[in-house]
């Protein structure tokens, strides 16, 4: 019997699977801070007054690309301690979450003496003529969000240089581009590779985790992890892990689930879309604190307190012999159809590639 641990608001849940099991393997975490420090400072002046941090919770080498840029703007003259890093968490769409990031935040870059951290503002940041946007590109919800929509998205115009790290599958930073002319299309080209994976065998059930704590509280922050399975061929169990200790979420979020109104916020929308066909499309099994009657009524889904409640579930609709993927983090990860020997496949979803 092997463990396998998801993460699960501020602690974690194991189920024992004994066979017919594959795990996912994440992407090959990026390493080289060297080359990015070198070329930072062909693009950051010793007048770098600005930091912006588009922060996904959830990531494996993340705050090492935070830390190396801090690094290029010391090593470039610039001074931490009157450095400024704002934080967004966007792609989260609430605010409370955002407060949380920030903190997260204020740990990483206080230890390197930068004193103030603060949420982004919603006013023009055009008095800062040298910022450093660092914002990794990753797939969410059936596509891959990058720099360019964040900008967009807050209404950005002036940057001397933007950071981009590559999410691979597995929530891995696989890469690192940088410069004051990222291209767009070579992020998401180079995120669609990177995310993708494809099973050695055809699962009938796939078990998925999340971020955790804090983004894992709330459904609305979260529900994009239901995207991970967005590619697959009906009738599979989905298992997906979300506390959801703190319930649905904003006020907006319900009435949308409701059906009470259209969403005009684009990430929220995507959210409620893309849940809504995966739930459409898969037998969804949801171990969550939210109440039954909610999860089946509003989610589509069947409920369960724990994790092998849910496997229990599974293997009855399925066999005992039922061949398992278990995703241990399914932020920015693409599962693949199995694609039998012989098989064509697209070359642009070929997956495990590195």
């Amino acid at each position: 019997m092997v463990e396998l641990w998801l993460r699960y608001g501020r602690t974690m849940i194991f189920t024992d699977l004994e066979d017919n099991f594959e795990v996912l393997e994440p992407a090959k975490q990026w390493n080289n801070s060297e080359k990015l420090v070198e070329n930072l400072m062909k693009h950051i002046s010793s007048e770098t007054r600005a930091i912006i941090i588009d922060y996904v919770h959830g990531l494996t080498g993340f705050d090492k690309v935070v830390e190396t840029v801090l690094d290029a703007v010391r090593k470039n003259g610039g001074s931490l301690e009157g450095l400024e890093v704002f934080v967004s968490g966007w792609r989260y769409c609430d605010e409370s979450i955002e407060k949380v990031l920030v903190n997260m935040v204020k740990t990483i870059v206080s230890e390197h003496g930068v004193g103030k951290i603060s949420a982004l503002p919603s006013n023009s940041l055009d008095e800062y003529s040298d910022v450093v946007v660092v914002s990794p590109a990753v797939y969410w919800n059936g596509d891959v969000l990058t720099h360019e929509d964040f900008l967009e998205t807050v209404g950005l115009r002036t940057f001397s240089c933007v950071v981009a790290p590559v999410v691979g599958r597995g929530g891995v930073v696989s890469e690192v581009y940088s410069g004051d002319d990222v291209s767009d299309t070579e992020l998401r080209n180079e995120v669609m590779r990177t995310s993708a994976y494809t099973p050695s065998k055809e699962p009938q059930v796939v078990v998925v985790g999340g971020p955790g704590h804090p983004v894992d509280s709330r459904l609305q922050t979260c529900s994009n992890i239901a995207s991970t399975v967005l590619e697959l061929q009906e009738n599979k169990v989905f298992i997906l892990a979300l506390e959801c200790s703190e319930g649905l979420g904003g006020k907006t979020f319900i009435d949308a689930l409701l059906n009470k109104m259209q969403i005009d916020n684009r990430c929220l929308a995507k959210d409620i879309e893309s849940w809504r066909l995966v739930a459409s499309r898969q037998r969804m099994c949801l171990v969550t604190a939210l109440p039954s009657s909610i999860v089946s009524h509003l989610l589509a889904a069947r409920q369960f307190d724990t994790l092998d409640q849910a496997m229990t579930y599974a293997r009855r609709l399925k066999s005992r012999e039922a061949h398992v993927l278990f995703v241990e983090n399914g932020v920015g990860t693409r599962v693949l159809e199995y694609a039998a020997e012989g098989d064509e496949a697209e070359d642009k979803h070929s997956g495990n590639a590195d």
